[in-house]
């Protein structure tokens, strides 16, 4: 049912102005012309925005006229379109719709392609923390403060000489035989050497004389540092004092505790040392640039504090580092991108868009407490004039450019030299985009080539057709101009003329069934195209069903055609390979037609070696052809040098088509004419084994398995040799299987115990589980049918009465 244009769907409108220039119309205007062409809003909003329009300017054109932007959006069906009128070569033959608007999924209101996203910067305190330390071989800092536990080295040299090693005790104190208790807490290392210098000069003379130069010279220099203590707070896991090594930095300390939580700042980590502020580093410097920018050494009960953290920023899509970043308050848009290691070469930079939540102070009655916002990401980047302000907890999605070129047209079809796409140039026909293909093969379709446009108001595909050999003549009417999008699809001839013709060959050939025809083909091309005979035929006769499709006959239902050929002079209903070889016989030469079906029927009276074998106990095992149809077990047997000495013909097995079948070889070998000497057939296999020298017991026996046979021993013999019965054995169901497939039922009570041939199997029952019989529920059950009977009878009594 056809809909029309709300007063909300200026979007549909937005195509006309921007793409087809009629800005100046009325909205009226507008509404009429796209109800024309047949578009729906949502087509006319992704065709403005391919065509370089953002949402940002889409809303505000379309506050520009009036309209409400958050109005649900109506719709509109497209109309038919009509044909050219045929008068030339070139005709619009269809045209394919676009899916109706309801079949069109929405547009999503979230940001395209959102992934959960990592916090930039902490990951890096989960290593080791004396990875990122400084060398503990380097020299002190002069500012160093000597404290307890630090080893003073005082060496003297010249006249007098000597090296001492002194640890400052819990006072703060080193003790100096020569000088006594020396205070050296909290000094610097250059102060200490003034004092020790101005002591010791007391007691050796050489070191400051009253006159001339100094004999003796002296050195201060520290030995093994104790760890320093400091206090770290704020937003850490476990805040509390961390004992760190004495070359520690502030940078470096941040490993110890494993850095700031998610809470916490890594723009403004601060030192406090005697209850006031003296540093403050950006770890953001250090790991986007490797500068240690204001980095201090820590000293004893120096303080580590991290804030909460500052402004959060969110930057994924089209950026090189997806990740949350936290932005000091004068930074933007373009550090943003700057610490997101910039933007990819595929990124969309006319439009960006920010997922905001709404200050509280700037939420009002309406609902605004989360917007989107589009932004030129280009004029960001470069410093226009309004720099947009970020706020706490933006998402900045940077989208991707299209996934299409603007620029190229496509030719395809197997007749196609190179066929592929191809860079679309200004004023480019059908006959330069040919020529760039590099020509077309001998078997194109030249009277007809499809021209698929996709038309750029719409998005709808149109289909031209054209008269492809003209078109490479010049014939302007055919070798039209290119426009972007369009692909010229070329036909093989050979395609098109046989797409309905083929032939069939089955019977006895290695690969019956469909083949495509080729004009001229002969019944040797055929034959050889499906494989030639299988390996059991040597000859056949070929039989044809013909039809003519151009004069069908409602009773004709098919013309059979039977062949005959040469065949050593003479002729016969039969060929052989030899045929392949007579060029000039009906083999080579006979044309084959549209829709024939050929088969091939082996000849009935030829088969191959029949074959059977025989294995085992015989003085020539192997495999044997059969010489007779009448040939019998016994047969190959003979043949086969008959039984060697040590051969039980009561084992023997007889297996034809994969089952076994139980004979008697030992009564097929005494009577060779017994109705049990098989006639053999192809496939057969006879097997006659040794004497096993063994008899199985097993099942319900209190010893089962494998005992030696002894000849003339009975079933008792061996049943008692295997412990005798097990108590749940079943003694009236006990059998003894012979080696040629007869079975004995024998029953404990029986008087005559049978005798075990060698190689038999004596299987010993088990009695089943029955349940016992309950006599109280017999009575219930008789009671019930007795008073059932009752019922019945009275029934009958009163009914003829």
């Amino acid at each position: 049912m056809k809909q029309w244009l709300n007063n909300n769907t200026i979007l549909t409108l937005l195509l006309f102005s921007v793409l087809c220039n009629v800005s100046g119309q009325s909205t009226a205007e507008l509404k009429k012309k796209a109800q024309e062409m047949g578009i729906t809003p949502t087509q006319a909003k992704e065709i403005a925005k391919q065509r370089g329009m953002t949402d940002a300017q889409i809303q505000a054109e379309l506050k520009k006229r009036g309209v409400s932007a958050d109005s649900e959006l109506g719709g509109l069906t497209s109309q038919e379109e009509t044909s050219a009128d045929g008068s030339t070569e070139l005709t619009e033959e269809s045209v394919v719709d676009s899916p109706a608007e309801d079949e069109i999924e929405p547009e999503s209101e979230e940001q395209a392609a959102l992934k959960p996203l990592n916090r930039f910067g902490y990951d890096i305190f989960r290593g080791d923390p004396s990875v990122f330390q400084s060398s503990n071989f380097g020299a002190v800092d002069p500012n160093y403060n000597i404290g307890p536990g630090d080893e003073v080295i005082i060496m003297l040299w010249g006249e007098t000489q000597f090296r001492q090693v002194f640890t400052v005790n819990r006072e703060g104190f080193i003790f100096m035989p020569e000088v006594g208790q020396v205070f050296v807490n909290s000094q610097t290392l250059g102060e200490l050497e003034r004092k020790l210098s101005r002591l010791l000069s007391k007691v050796y003379s050489s070191i400051s004389p009253s006159t001339g130069k100094a004999t003796t010279f002296m050195d201060v220099s520290l030995g093994n540092l104790r760890p320093l203590r400091i206090m770290v707070l704020g937003e850490v896991s476990q805040p509390g004092a961390y004992s760190v090594s004495p070359s520690a930095t502030l940078f470096t300390a941040l490993y110890y505790f494993r850095g700031p939580t998610a809470l916490g700042s890594l723009r403004d980590i601060r030192l406090i040392r005697n209850g006031k502020q003296i540093a403050s580093i950006d770890f953001y410097d250090y790991l986007l640039s490797g500068k240690q920018t204001n980095d201090v050494r820590l000293q004893l009960d120096d303080v580590i504090f991290i804030p909460t953290r500052g402004k959060t920023i969110s930057i994924q899509g089209s950026i090189n580092r997806n990740a949350i970043f936290e932005l000091k308050q004068d930074e933007n848009i373009s550090d943003l991108v700057q610490m997101a290691g910039g933007i990819e070469i595929t990124a969309f930079i006319d439009r960006a868009q920010i997922d905001r939540v709404v200050p509280f102070e700037d939420r009002t009655e309406d609902w605004n407490d989360r917007v989107l916002t589009d932004f030129n990401l280009g004029e960001e980047l470069a410093g226009g004039k309004t720099q947009i302000r970020l706020h706490d907890g933006d998402k900045i999605q940077i989208f991707s450019i299209l996934d299409m070129h603007k620029n190229d047209v496509h030719i395809v079809g197997s007749s196609v030299v190179r066929p592929g796409r191809y860079e679309l140039k200004p004023g480019m026909r059908v006959g330069d985009l040919v020529e760039m293909a590099e020509g077309l093969l001998s078997d194109v379709y030249l009277p007809q080539a499809h021209l698929i446009r996709t038309r750029p108001e719409d998005l709808r595909d149109e289909l031209l057709t054209i008269n492809l050999g003209k078109a490479l003549e010049g014939d302007t009417l055919n070798n039209i101009e290119l426009q972007w999008m369009d692909r010229l699809v070329v036909f093989n001839e050979n395609t098109i003329e046989n797409s309905f013709k083929y032939v069939r060959i089955l019977g006895s050939v290695k690969s019956p069934g469909t083949k495509p025809f080729f004009p001229g083909m002969t019944l040797k091309e055929l034959f050889l195209n499906a494989g030639g005979f299988t390996p059991e035929v040597y000859r056949a006769k070929v039989e044809i069903s013909r039809i003519d499709p151009e004069n069908p006959q409602p009773n004709d239902y098919a013309k059979i055609i039977t062949l005959s050929f040469n065949q050593h002079d003479a002729v016969s209903p039969y060929f052989s390979l030899d045929n392949l070889q007579d060029r000039g016989g009906i083999f080579c030469n006979y044309e084959i037609q549209p829709n024939d079906i050929v088969s091939i029927r082996r000849d009935p009276y030829f088969n191959p070696q029949r074959q059977v074998t025989i294995a085992g106990s015989v003085v020539y095992p192997g495999t044997y052809s059969i010489d007779s149809p009448t040939e019998k077990i016994t047969d190959i047997v003979s043949r086969a040098g008959g039984l060697r000495p040590e051969a039980y013909p009561m084992g023997s097995t007889f297996q034809r088509n994969g089952v076994d079948i139980q004979i008697s070889m030992k009564e097929i070998l005494r009577r060779p004419s017994s109705s049990m000497n098989f006639t053999l057939k192809h496939g057969d296999i006879i097997a006659i084994p040794e004497h096993p020298e063994l008899v199985y017991v097993n099942g319900e026996v209190n010893s089962p398995g494998a005992y030696k046979y002894i000849p003339g021993k009975n079933l008792r013999y061996y049943l008692k040799n295997a412990g005798g019965y097990a108590p749940d054995a079943d003694v009236d169901n006990v059998y003894a299987s012979s080696p040629d497939g007869t079975s004995i039922l024998h029953s404990k009570w029986s008087l005559f115990s049978p005798g075990i041939p060698d190689g038999s199997i004596i299987t010993v029952s088990r009695v089943e589980d029955a349940e016992p019989f309950d006599k109280t529920e017999f009575a219930k059950e008789m009671t019930a049918i007795f008073a059932n009977f009752a019922q019945v009878v009275s029934v009958i009594y009163l009914a003829t009465r």
